[in-house]
């Protein structure tokens, strides 16, 4: 039950972060924020991703979009969630947190693998 739960989110950000990317591809801004701001509304956000980089590409939608004051506030809460400049996205894109924690301990990496397959080994 909690694995098919787990499976059933991690496709749905996989949709919406497929979605996010064709957006920003054909440059329909407002439709990148909008699929930005559903993946970081998603329930299983705060432990599937990285939120600090859908923060950083719901400013650049905003940005894009002409919708300045809003992308500032993005970008202050990009800010707010650990993104410095020199740090690298991680090489799953926007995505998996785990790619960012490289202290955590290997009961929880264990966990992750097993609960999340796809987290640890594909970009969405």
């Amino acid at each position: 039950m909690v694995l098919s739960r787990m499976t059933e989110s991690r496709e749905q950000l996989h949709a919406l972060a497929r979605a996010a990317d064709d957006a920003r591809r054909d440059s329909r801004w407002e439709d990148a924020a909008v699929t930005a701001q559903a993946m970081l509304d998603h329930p299983c956000a705060q432990h599937m991703l990285v939120d600090y980089e859908v923060l950083d590409e719901l400013h650049q939608a905003l940005r894009q979009a002409g919708r300045y004051d809003e992308a500032i506030e993005a970008k202050r809460a990009v800010i707010a969630a650990g993104y410095t400049a020199g740090r690298q996205h991680s090489p799953h894109g926007l995505r998996c947190s785990q790619a960012h924690n490289p202290s955590a301990t290997a009961v929880f990496t264990a966990v992750l693998i097993v609960l999340v397959p796809a987290c640890a080994s594909t970009s969405l």
